[in-house]
């Protein structure tokens, strides 16, 4: 149950999932047919290895 002394450990409340209709569900379909470029896909690795080798030097 991890590191707690007594008691228990509460759940908490899940957020209610957001229903979209009409103009705003168009438009979130329309953006995730948008595929990232090259250049894109590039950058979001150099990210990600800049945060890796920064918790590797914690």
């Amino acid at each position: 149950m991890g590191k707690h002394k007594g008691g228990r450990k509460m759940a908490t409340q899940m957020a209610a999932t957001p229903t979209l209709d009409g103009r705003d569900a168009e438009r979130l379909i329309e953006s995730l047919k948008i595929k990232p470029t090259a250049r894109s896909r590039a950058n979001a690795k150099k990210l990600a290895q800049y945060f890796e080798d920064k918790e590797k030097r914690n």
